[in-house]
This record gives C-alpha cells, sequence and structure tokens, in this order.
C-alpha cells in the first residue's frame, strides 16, 4: 500500500480463524507394519577374480643415468727401435712445450675439461700418447 508523501501505514486484518479454539490440530500419519514371513535366500557361489595390476606400456624413467660417449682408439703395433726413437723424439718435444700450450691443446681437443686442472706429469703423458697416434685427434 502507497500513500502520498512517501508514508507506509500497516493495515491489521482479523482472520476469522486465528482465535477459533475448535479447530483440529493435525494428525500425524501413522506407519503400519506389515510382517512377511521368513525366506531362506540361496546365494549363488560366484569365482573370486584376483585384482590385477596392469601395468603401462613405457613406464617414467625415474632413476638418473649418465651417458658415456667412447672415443675410437686405434693402435698400430711397429719395430720397437722405430717405436723408442719415435717416442724419444716426441717427449723431448712435449718436454719443451709450456704446460699451458699443453693443456690448451688438450682442451681444444676435448680430452680435458674446461675447469679441470690435471697435474703436468699427466697431461705431458697425455700428449705424448696423442702425438704418438698415426692419425691426429
Amino acid at each position: 500500500m502507497r500513500v502520498v508523501g512517501g508514508k507506509k501505514a500497516t493495515v491489521k486484518v482479523v482472520l476469522p480463524y486465528a482465535e477459533s479454539l475448535k479447530t483440529p490440530s493435525p494428525e500425524k500419519p501413522t506407519v503400519k507394519v506389515v510382517t512377511t514371513p521368513k525366506t531362506s535366500i540361496i546365494k549363488k557361489a560366484v569365482p573370486v577374480t584376483p585384482n590385477v595390476v596392469i601395468q603401462q606400456n613405457k613406464r617414467k624413467n625415474l632413476t638418473l643415468k649418465r651417458k658415456f660417449t667412447n672415443k675410437r682408439v686405434t693402435i698400430n703395433v711397429e719395430n720397437s727401435k722405430k717405436l723408442k726413437k719415435m717416442r724419444s723424439i716426441v717427449e723431448n718435444k712435449v718436454n719443451n712445450l709450456p704446460p699451458c700450450e699443453i693443456l690448451k691443446s688438450l682442451r681444444e681437443k676435448g680430452l680435458v675439461r674446461p675447469m679441470a686442472n690435471p697435474p703436468e706429469a699427466m697431461i705431458k703423458s697425455m700428449m705424448v700418447d696423442i702425438m704418438m697416434f698415426p692419425k691426429p685427434l
């Protein structure tokens, strides 16, 4: 209900059944219990199947594996006097080289890691072995 001026008025309406005492309260529904004769139930034997776990075709490889690379080495056996003379010549060349030059050439050939610092005797023997090969690396 609207009134001019914006004020709202409340209206009270008296309902006829609000004050009557003779109206009965609603009844609750009753539940009837039905009994049935007991019967025996025959259970059929069902074969029990075990749980089968099927693995995936490709499982994830969870272990970390390092991949190794190999280099082919060829060795020719020649006359021992010739080899001794050649080895002495190569050793003299390597002994005259400074260790930094030897290390630099080994790193260029990929035989020594860039941050590695092996002993001088080791790099000299590596250089002699490399120079003794018939085919250079």
